[in-house]
């Protein structure tokens, strides 16, 4: 069933386990469904943090130093709070070329729900305060917010602080779209009353063995049967992104085949390969590379059968619209159909099954927390107008311009919209949530 969205709210719950033992005990379906009150109490919200930070930076705009202590609010238990502040403390440091960081983490209990991930495990708290006094030490020194950010901005090649190696990285390039695309810089030189404009850098990981370091690859498995239907079986979870549609996708431009013809099954663990779990931003990056791996391997058999057919050299045929030929020779082939059934049914009945692993060139943190954690990393930058009422405190967003580096974009369209969701998510946290107590 698709379980919709999640941003590591489900990495805990446990609802679904009171659901199961009731339905065996009832013998019947059982849906479980939270008042207000009831997701507040079994649910773990984001960690809040008191976040100390002192920042060093020269007249030329250089940042030299940064130093940070947290206090993280645990609640009355531990779940994921502990790598919460420990990877949000030190995640940030990979924006700016930072070199001299000293970080101190405090997780302290509390008689408060216990908190846990929620969508960017620490990084926002950190980004928000690193961006923001680095905005006052700008302003004091008379510099230009746009022109630190790209003075010190990371870049390809680059080795960060603790250790993550950036093969590749447009944190500069996202920064430039947004002077190019936006009024920035017009809008700073005539300011208007109650009207200001910020910018701000991000960075995140695609993967991460700082959280898991044992184990942070990913298997898939391509099976095409007799009619020509291929099936993608996965150990990776759509939780409401468009993952089986991105792998489609992945199968269809290896194959060379139409996307109807694809079928993803949503992952069930009696059957698909093990997988780590849909979070820190990975599924597309490793499950795709293995999904496309799986499609590479099934494409060989493919080719090797209708060399068979065709009594042609396998280098010399290829696959298009949905069927192989000869180079050149496109009104001579034989369909991509015709090729499945001919393997099954010379095969003993076994279809075309191929498998394909993925692993990043990363590795697990040391007791320092100096490591390459993540196969590569992702970058963005932002920039938003707001106008505040004087008299009421309201604050109107006139306009946001987001600018994100995602490698290459498998899917534009659900790409824009995970950009779009985030940005409405991230104005939410920002002007209209609060967690109140008594």
């Amino acid at each position: 069933t698709p379980i919709g969205g999640a941003f590591g709210g489900k990495l805990e719950q446990k609802l679904y386990l009171v659901a199961f033992l009731l339905a065996r005990k009832a013998g019947k379906p059982v849906r479980l469904e939270n008042s207000r009150e009831e997701e507040f109490q079994t649910s773990m919200p984001r960690v809040p943090m008191i976040i100390d930070l002192k920042m060093g930076i020269r007249k030329d705009g250089m940042i030299t130093a940064k130093s940070h202590r947290i206090i993280g609010d645990n609640g009355a238990y531990s779940k994921y709070a502990p790598a919460v502040v420990n990877l949000g403390t030190y995640r940030v440091d990979g924006l700016y070329r930072i070199r001299n960081v000293r970080n101190e983490t405090v997780l302290v209990y509390t008689n408060r729900p216990p908190t846990s991930a929620f969508r960017g495990f620490g990084n926002p708290q950190n980004t928000f305060a690193v961006e923001s006094l680095l905005d006052i030490l700008i302003h004091e020194l008379g510099l230009e917010p746009l022109e630190v950010r790209l003075k010190n901005a990371a870049c390809p090649g680059d080795t960060t602080a603790h250790g993550f190696k950036l093969i590749s990285c447009g944190l500069r390039e996202s920064f430039e779209l947004l002077e190019k695309q936006t009024d920035y810089q017009e809008f700073r030189r005539n300011k208007k009353e109650a009207v200001g404009v910020g910018l701000s850098g991000t960075s995140h990981v695609c993967g991460n063995r700082g959280f898991f370091p044992l184990f942070d690859g990913s298997t898939a498995f391509v099976r095409i049967d007799e009619s020509g239907i291929v099936r993608v079986i996965v150990g990776e979870t759509d939780v409401g992104q468009g993952l089986l549609t991105t792998f489609a996708m992945f199968v269809a431009e290896e194959l060379v085949i139409s996307i109807d013809r694809i079928q993803v099954d949503a992952c069930d663990t009696d059957l698909s390969a093990f997988g780590l779990g849909t979070w820190g931003d990975r599924a597309t990056f490793i499950g795709g590379n293995a999904v496309k791996t799986a499609a590479g391997e099934a494409k060989k058999e493919i080719l090797k059968v209708a060399a068979e057919m065709l009594e042609a050299n396998v280098d010399d045929l290829v696959i298009s619209n949905d069927s192989v030929h000869v180079k050149g020779a496109k009104h001579t082939g034989i369909s991509f159909d015709e090729v499945a059934a001919h393997a099954v049914y010379t095969r003993g009945g076994s279809p075309i099954m191929a498998k394909g692993t993925f692993v990043p060139e990363s590795e697990g943190a040391d007791h320092t927390f100096y490591g390459n954690i993540s196969g590569t990393y992702a970058f963005g930058a932002q920039s938003c107008r707001v106008r505040v009422d004087r008299h009421t405190g309201e604050v109107e967003v006139l306009e946001f311009f987001a600018a994100h580096d995602v490698g290459r974009a498998i899917n534009p369209m659900a790409c824009e919209g995970q950009v779009e969701g985030s940005v409405a998510q991230g104005i939410g946290y920002g002007l209209k949530e609060q967690v109140m107590y008594k």
